[in-house]
C-alpha cells in the first residue's frame, strides 16, 4: 500500500479493497465532497500539518459543529485501520484471518469515533496513533464474538445479533433495498414480540411456535412502509432462519478457535508505544463534566434558558435583548460573559477546596478555551433528546427515508428508485418531518421561557438550521436497534488540570 503524504489526500481518500481476492492494495479512491470540502479548508489556512488538522477535526466531530467532520476523520483514520489489520493477520496466520473482513472491521470502529475516542486525551497523544489500540480491540472482540455466537442456538443468536452485526452481514452478501430493511424490521419485530421460552429439562431456547411467528408478523405489517410487501408467519420466519444462515457463513464471525493457542492474546500484544488514559483519568474527566453540570444548574433560571438559546441554538445576541429586559446588544455580552466567569470562578474554588490545587495560567487558560464547547453540547442536550422522542414517536415509519437522504446523502431520485414513493412524495414528507421537529423546539421554549421564537429575526433561521444539522449527523442505527430512545453523551471532555499548581 501506498502511504499517503499529501494531507488533502490523508482527510479525503479511502482505501480500495477487494473482497473476492482478500486485498487491502487496490491503491485510494477520493471522496469528491471530502475532497472540496478539505480543499476549502486548506486554503483558508494551509499552515497546519497533518496531526493538527485529525485533532481540530476529532473535536468538530466530538462536538458535532463540522457535518463532514466525521468522514474526514474515517478517511484519516484508514492507514491505522491498515496497520492493524495487517498485524492482527501476520500474528495469528495459522488461523487464515480474512484481511478484507479485519479491516472492514476496524472501518466500521472508525465510523462511531464517540467510542472510539472516549479516553482519548488530546494532550497525551497523537490521534492515529491512539487509535490503533482501540481499533486493535474491535476486531480482537469480533473474532472472540466469532467463536462465542458458534454455541449459540438459531434462537439465541437472533436475540444476541446487533442491528449493526445484521446489517454489515447483508452488506456482504450484497443484499439491497427493500429487501434489505425487511431483513432489518423482521429482527426488530423479533425482538420485541419473542418470549424465551425452553424446553423442559433445557437452557436451550425454543424457536417461536406458529403462534409467536404470527404475532411477529403483525406487528411488522403494522411496522412496515408503504413500500414493503406484508409477510404471513412462515415468511417471517423464512427471514429469521436466512438471518442465521448469513450470520453463520460470515467467515470473521464463524472462524472456529476451539484450537487456539492458550496465549493468542498475548501473541497480538499491542507495541509499548500506544497509550491509553489512566481509569483513574477516565472518571477525572467524568468528575470534572459532573461538577461543571452542577454549577450551570445552580446559576440563575433565567441565565440558564439565555445559555440554552445562545448556545444551544445559537440565537444572536442581539435578539436576546427583549428576553433578558435590557436595551443593548454588549449588555447581553456582559451578561454572558459574567456567567461564564461564574462558572470559571466556582470551579476554580471547587478545585482547591477538593484537590488542595491552585489551577496555574495554562490550566486557566485550557478551561477557558474548552468551556465555550462544552456550554455548546451541554445546553444542546434538551433540543436533541427532543427531536429524538418526536421522530421515534411520531415518525418511526420515515426513519429510513430520512436516513438515505440526509445520513446518506442520496438525491431525491436515488431514494424514489429505492422506496417506491415519487421524488415530490418525498420531499413533501422531509418538510412535514422538519416542520414538525423545528415546531416542537418553538413550543418547547416557549412554554419553558415564556419566549416566541418566531419574534426574533435569528429564531427560526436557527432552529431551522440545528434541526437540519441534527438529521444530517444522528446516528440512524439506533432508532433500528431500539435504542434511539437513548441518549448519547458526546460532551467535549474537561482537561487534565491536576497537577502542580503555581
Amino acid at each position: 500500500m501506498r502511504t499517503r503524504q499529501d494531507v488533502l489526500q490523508q482527510f479525503s481518500t479511502f482505501l480500495q479493497v477487494d473482497d473476492v481476492k482478500d486485498s487491502l492494495d487496490g491503491g485510494w479512491y477520493s471522496s469528491p465532497k471530502l475532497h472540496q470540502n478539505m480543499r476549502k479548508r486548506l486554503d483558508l489556512d494551509g499552515t497546519g500539518k497533518a496531526e493538527y488538522w485529525a485533532k481540530q477535526i476529532l473535536r468538530e466531530t466530538l462536538q458535532n459543529v463540522q457535518p463532514l467532520a466525521k468522514e474526514h476523520l474515517a478517511a484519516y483514520l484508514e492507514e491505522a485501520g491498515y496497520r492493524v489489520t495487517l498485524d492482527i493477520c501476520h500474528k495469528l496466520s495459522e488461523y487464515q484471518l480474512r484481511r478484507v473482513d479485519c479491516f472492514l472491521i476496524a472501518r466500521e470502529a472508525t465510523s462511531q469515533p464517540e467510542k472510539l475516542f472516549k479516553r482519548y486525551d488530546f494532550q497525551r497523544s497523537g490521534v492515529k496513533t491512539f487509535a490503533m489500540l482501540p481499533l486493535r480491540d474491535a476486531i480482537l472482540a469480533e473474532v472472540r464474538r466469532g467463536r462465542e455466537q458458534d454455541k449459540y442456538s438459531p434462537t439465541g443468536l437472533l436475540r444476541s445479533l446487533s442491528f449493526i452485526q445484521l446489517e454489515t452481514v447483508l452488506k456482504k452478501a450484497g443484499i439491497s433495498q427493500p429487501e434489505f430493511s425487511q431483513y432489518v424490521l423482521v429482527l426488530r419485530c423479533f425482538k420485541d414480540k419473542y418470549i424465551p421460552t425452553t424446553a423442559t429439562g433445557s437452557k436451550t431456547l425454543q424457536p417461536p411456535n406458529a403462534q409467536q411467528l404470527e404475532a411477529i408478523a403483525l406487528y411488522y405489517n403494522e411496522s412496515r412502509q408503504p413500500h414493503q410487501k406484508a409477510l404471513t408467519g412462515a415468511e417471517v420466519n423464512d427471514y429469521l432462519e436466512k438471518c442465521v444462515q448469513l450470520i453463520r457463513n460470515s467467515k470473521v464471525r464463524t472462524v472456529s478457535f476451539d484450537n487456539l493457542s492458550p496465549n493468542w492474546e498475548e501473541i497480538i500484544k499491542p507495541d509499548k508505544f500506544i497509550e491509553l488514559p489512566t481509569e483513574e483519568e477516565e472518571q477525572e474527566h467524568a468528575e470534572l463534566n459532573q461538577i461543571l453540570s452542577q454549577f450551570l444548574a445552580q446559576l440563575p433560571e433565567k441565565i440558564q434558558r439565555v445559555f440554552e438559546l445562545f448556545y444551544g441554538l445559537d440565537i444572536n445576541q442581539g435578539d436576546l435583548v427583549n428576553f433578558l429586559g435590557v436595551q443593548k446588544q454588549y449588555e447581553v455580552s456582559r451578561i454572558l460573559k459574567k456567567s461564564k466567569q461564574t462558572l470559571l470562578t466556582s470551579f476554580a474554588q471547587w478545585s482547591q477546596e477538593h484537590w488542595k490545587i491552585t489551577l496555574n495560567s495554562q490550566q486557566l487558560a485550557d478551561l477557558v478555551k474548552l468551556l465555550d464547547s462544552w456550554l455548546k453540547q451541554q445546553c444542546s442536550i434538551r433540543f436533541t433528546r427532543l427531536l429524538q422522542r418526536t421522530l421515534l414517536e411520531t415518525y418511526s415509519r420515515e426513519i429510513l427515508i430520512l436516513q438515505l437522504i440526509f445520513g446518506q446523502q442520496l438525491s431525491l431520485t436515488e431514494v424514489t428508485g429505492m422506496i417506491e414513493l415519487s421524488e415530490s412524495q418525498i420531499q413533501a414528507k422531509i418538510n412535514e418531518i422538519e416542520g414538525t421537529l423545528n415546531e416542537q423546539i418553538k413550543v418547547d421554549i416557549e412554554t419553558r421561557c415564556s419566549f416566541d421564537l418566531t419574534s426574533i429575526k435569528s429564531g427560526s433561521k436557527k432552529v431551522a438550521s440545528f434541526v437540519n444539522l441534527y438529521l444530517q449527523q444522528v446516528p440512524y442505527a439506533l432508532f433500528y436497534s431500539g435504542l434511539g430512545e437513548q441518549y448519547y453523551d458526546l460532551t467535549p471532555q474537561p482537561p487534565s488540570l491536576r497537577g502542580n499548581g503555581e
